[in-house]
């Protein structure tokens, strides 16, 4: 059988480093500056990437432990990030373009894994086995220039906790300050006038005083740590597993990283020594479908999730639209998995792979939406936090080394299709989560109509127990619709 490559081993160590980083990362993410957090995560993972692209060789002991070292320090350092993206997305976007915000994120994600991919497939194809390092050192260049922009930007434009108050303050102070001139104005262009109080109406004073809560809201905005001291304990991890919906798409999200990252690392090897294709042929094969369906199917799915109404709204039948949508989108990543995995064709199998990552992207934006929505503000850094230990351990991490395992003792051809079998669970789990939020939309829907029925009732029945209004003799005056329809007939006669 076919023998674990060196490669798995190593992404290994980097989802095991990711695991190990995710609750410090949450923990920091929760108490510290988010800007702080992500500068210091930028600069390890730069010298984590430098020190894993300069590593001896990889063929000796030292040179074996220095690239398994340098992944974990990689895996450790980019936990914050992968926690803190999706949070900062949800936080910042504006409403309307959620989803394609996440969508895009995702998509930069899938083309810089896969833009990885052809540049190392191509300098190794070129010069020599050992070039893949080009790759990893270009992307440790491009992440160093990245540290001047976490050390100078704004932290109102970084941070969820705080930044969007400071916006908020900088903007009601400005806008407030605005009024006050065009007030003065006012007052004094109209000093002469015997009344003086025109510029003083309601209106003005309504609005001056929503600005100044505002402002005084967004100045004293609840301290991290204290939101921390609330959150971080054992009872915040009972909120979250309490909620069927994060924890449903969560396993999803596990399920398809499976496939992913499973897809990513036995591909090559299944097409050469399975279906035998040729290996320059392989490589352009799927170089183009890496890059073209990820990206393609992520910001197709965000783009129909917000002609739908997105995935936020206060009733939470929004919820359940994107839900439905991703779970068809799951049953079309499932129905190209199975050919792919029982056919012998290289072109089928590499046309049904297309699919999986089309639709797996497509679902992508919208489930890591509503996994982070599906919990309440304050938990959402400590959601990621625990997603992303779930996504590292139970995909990036066991892809490889199940899937290695499996290819080892019964053959590549089994080990590949339990990569491709799993989107089978992903597809389960989508659904549930799908009827768990239909069922709280039904239970929240039904709650709304009987308060709704109770206050038209207490509005009825007080209107009943009102005393009738004193009668002093005098019959009561007709309805006005009736005196004008009596002077119409007087004017007519």
């Amino acid at each position: 059988g076919a023998s674990r490559p060196p490669r798995a081993e190593r992404e290994t160590s980097r989802a095991v480093g990711t695991v190990v980083g995710c609750p410090i990362a949450g923990y920091l993410l929760t108490h510290c500056k988010q800007r702080r957090v992500l500068l210091g995560a930028v600069i390890g993972n730069t010298v984590g990437c430098f020190w894993f692209g300069l590593a001896g060789p990889e063929h000796s002991e030292l040179g074996k432990w220095n690239l398994y070292g340098a992944k974990f320090l990689i895996g450790l350092t980019q936990s914050a990030i992968l926690i803190y993206s999706p949070v900062w997305v949800d936080e910042f976007a504006p409403p309307e373009y959620t989803t394609q915000w996440i969508s895009l994120l995702q998509a930069m994600v899938a083309i810089g894994i896969m833009l990885g991919y052809v540049i190392g497939g191509v300098f190794t194809e070129t010069f020599g086995p050992t070039y893949w390092r080009v790759a990893i050192l270009l992307q440790a260049s491009i992440l160093f220039c990245f540290i001047p922009l976490y050390m100078y930007v704004s932290g109102k434009n970084v941070n969820a906790v705080g930044g969007r108050d400071a916006r908020i303050t900088s903007f009601a102070t400005a806008h407030k300050a605005r009024l006050l001139a065009d007030r003065q104005a006012v007052r004094a262009a109209s000093a002469l006038e015997a009344s003086g109080l025109s510029v003083s109406d309601s209106s003005d004073g309504t609005g001056l005083d929503r600005l100044s809560s505002a402002s005084g809201n967004a100045g004293s905005p609840k301290r991290p740590s204290q939101a921390a001291g609330e959150e971080a304990d054992c009872s915040s991890a009972v909120r979250l597993i309490k909620s069927p919906v994060y924890v449903m798409l969560t396993f999803a999200l596990c399920g398809l990283y499976f496939t992913v990252t499973g897809i990513q690392y036995w591909i090559t090897d299944y097409l050469e020594q399975v279906i035998g294709a040729p290996k320059d042929k392989v490589l352009t094969a799927f170089a183009i479908t890496s890059c073209t369906a990820p990206a393609m199917g992520v910001v197709f799915g965000g783009w129909l999730v917000d002609r739908m109404g997105g995935y936020k709204d206060e009733s939470g039948e929004a919820v359940c639209t994107a839900l439905k949508v991703c779970s068809w989108f799951g049953v079309g990543a499932l129905a190209a998995a199975i050919p792919a995995a029982l056919l012998q064709n290289f072109s089928w199998v590499v046309g049904s792979i297309w699919v999986v990552l089309f639709c797996g992207g497509a679902l992508l934006p919208s489930a890591t939406g509503v996994c982070m929505n599906a919990v309440d503000t304050s938990m959402r850094a400590l959601a990621s936090s625990y997603s992303m230990c779930a996504y590292n351990l139970l995909g990036y991490a066991a892809a490889p080394f199940v899937c290695g395992y499996i290819a080892d003792e019964v053959g590549l051809v089994w080990g590949f299709r339990v990569v491709m079998f799993v989107s089978g669970f992903s597809v389960l789990c989508i659904c549930g989560a799908w009827y768990a939020a239909l069922r709280e939309y039904e239970r929240s829907l039904a709650l709304s109509q009987s308060n709704e029925s109770e206050s038209l009732l207490t509005s009825q029945q007080q209107v009943a127990a009102a005393p009738p209004p004193p009668t002093d003799g005098r019959p009561a005056a007709a309805p006005a619709t009736m005196n004008r329809g009596t002077e119409s007939q007087g004017l007519l006669s």
